[in-house]
């Protein structure tokens, strides 16, 4: 179990390390068309947040420079997960673009990995959804509900 576990995040990381090898110019993520997406904040307290588009599972502190954001993806009608929604990560100039899994999740756990980002999260058949402000430290799993 532990190796499964050691070896997801081994894998997490150099997939992480290739997407960061790609540029803010990289031709891969510009062509990527995020529409007009419905805008929400995040907030450490679902009591702030709209619980009808996003919601914090869990957030834990490690005791190291990484960092990890784990997001699963679901029809907010039916309750299905969304396949191969594509997510978009921004801070400043750095971009990390990736999609959902075959169980609608992404996982990113990256060292130095952290502060205030802005996520966008696409897919065929539903409405665009960006989120401001997602605060990266520690571990954070979040709960993503698409308006098709």
């Amino acid at each position: 179990m532990k190796t499964n576990f050691l070896l997801k995040y081994i894998f997490s990381f150099v997939w992480v390390m290739i997407l960061n090898s790609c540029s803010e110019n990289n031709s891969a993520i510009n062509k990527i068309q995020f529409p007009n997406c419905d805008t929400t904040s995040f907030h450490l307290d679902n009591n702030q947040n709209d619980t009808s588009k996003m919601i914090l599972i869990q957030s834990v502190a490690f005791d190291t420079t990484a960092n990890l954001l784990h997001i699963s993806v679901f029809d907010k009608t039916d309750k299905q997960p969304v396949l191969g929604a594509k997510i978009l990560l921004e801070q400043n100039e750095m971009k990390v673009l990736d999609s959902t899994s075959n169980t609608g999740e992404f996982e990113i756990f990256k060292n130095n990995f952290s502060g205030s980002w802005k996520l966008k999260i696409t897919a065929t058949k539903y409405h665009c959804l960006q989120i401001n402000n997602v605060l990266i430290g520690g571990g954070k799993w979040l709960k993503i509900k698409l308006r098709s």
